[in-house]
């Protein structure tokens, strides 16, 4: 066999889980539609402004938080919610940073 990690950290967040335990009660309700949304700062060391072993997370094709960390974000909804996903829309901008990739 062969060994493999996931690392969908996220799930282990303490709000994550109530989040879970809310949406999955019986009480909730039928869920119709979902919009989340998982916003973070991250320093500028972390984008490889000064460490060019760093500057592929800026490069188009290979970088960009859509790239990097939409599977996270796409693991959340189908944890948080216990459903698979249907349908995506995203809307992007490089407008803080203006680089290649999306902020």
């Amino acid at each position: 066999g062969v060994s493999v990690l996931i690392g969908h950290q996220r799930r282990h967040s303490k709000l994550v889980q109530k989040a879970r335990e809310l949406v999955t009660a019986k009480g909730f309700g039928p869920l119709r539609a979902v919009n989340m949304e998982f916003s973070l700062l991250k320093p500028e060391s972390y984008f490889g402004f000064s460490d060019i072993s760093l500057q592929w997370r800026r490069k188009k094709g290979i970088g960009g938080p859509i790239l990097i960390n939409s599977i996270h974000d796409l693991d959340l909804m189908r944890y948080v919610t216990g459903h698979e996903i249907m349908s995506v829309f995203a809307s992007t901008s490089s407008a803080a940073r203006g680089g290649e990739v999306e902020d």
